[in-house]
């Protein structure tokens, strides 16, 4: 009896055959480039790019990951592009205005692709945002490509104009027959408009005295032509008589006062028309200014 027919035959596995090389296992062989430079090449796939074939980290944020020098950096870079391993791009489709192309990676890239270590930031509810923390990237090409998700807003039926009534003059009149209010504002505004009232210049100085109480628009031309009446035009009188007036434009002295002793300051005897005018309103008004 043969020892093969009593024993099992052995279970051998099939040795599985070899897949295609990886590119990236090419890169590290090419003795073209030095090993800062390889460095350089497993940080960007490692960090940024590891399911794509671009990325976009600065030069600092590369140096950072591979503890050297901004200038080894570049001069790595400079190194990977001149022997066809990488191409740098301008544009403004990434944040900060660069873009680096993984040429390995479009050439030979694996069918399929070891899953992303970091999981993609969340969409943006409003509008697309890149974000970029502690030299990570968002995967994707464009966080802005993804759907916004915004809030539906209900729009609202326009409301209908509203429609003026017009009442007549006839309708007014008939209305304000019982009314005297309205009848008194129906005859406002129906009566023709004032004549324009002449400008101060224009008065004299006993109706712009007059024409003073309640009107402080009048106030300084009051004063004005008092000092030009009694030819006194220093500062000194001008405010006291700017004081005299406000008085009388505020009602706390009539305007016949300020009238009287304006006469008294204009009268033959008075020298000094100025003074004479100050003195007899003190008298006359000291006690209601």
């Amino acid at each position: 009896m043969r020892l093969d027919s009593i024993l099992p035959p052995a279970r051998i596995k099939p040795i599985p055959s070899a897949g295609p090389p990886d590119p990236l296992d090419r890169l590290l062989a090419d003795r073209a480039i030095n090993s800062t430079a390889k460095a350089l090449a497993l940080a960007m796939v490692r960090n940024f790019a590891w399911s794509k074939d671009h990325c976009w980290p600065s030069d600092a944020t590369l140096a950072a990951k591979i503890g050297k020098s901004t200038g080894h950096v570049q001069r790595s870079l400079r190194q990977l592009e001149g022997a066809g391993w990488i191409r740098r791009e301008r544009t403004n489709e990434v944040p900060n205005g660069r873009r680096i192309w993984l040429l390995w990676r479009s050439a030979g890239a694996q069918s399929d692709p070891t899953p992303a270590r970091i999981a993609p930031p969340a969409p943006a509810r409003s509008k697309g945002i890149v974000i970029v923390k502690q030299g990570i990237e968002p995967l994707g090409e464009d966080s802005s490509s993804r759907p916004r998700h915004e809030p539906a807003v209900k729009a609202e039926p326009p409301c209908p104009p509203r429609r003026r009534q017009v009442v007549s003059m006839a309708e007014l009149a008939t209305a304000a027959a019982g009314d005297p209010i309205l009848a008194r504002e129906l005859a406002r505004l129906t009566a023709p408009a004032p004549p324009p009232e002449p400008p101060p210049q224009a008065l004299t100085t006993a109706d712009l005295l007059a024409k003073l109480p309640g009107r402080y628009d009048l106030v300084m031309p009051t004063a004005r032509r008092l000092c030009v009446e009694t030819r006194d035009e220093k500062l000194a009188t001008l405010r006291a008589f700017e004081a005299m007036a406000r008085s009388v434009a505020a009602r706390t002295v009539t305007a016949s006062v300020l009238a009287g002793c304006f006469r008294q300051a204009m009268g033959p005897m008075a020298k000094a028309r100025g003074k004479v005018l100050v003195a007899a309103w003190k008298r006359e008004a000291g006690g209601m200014g």
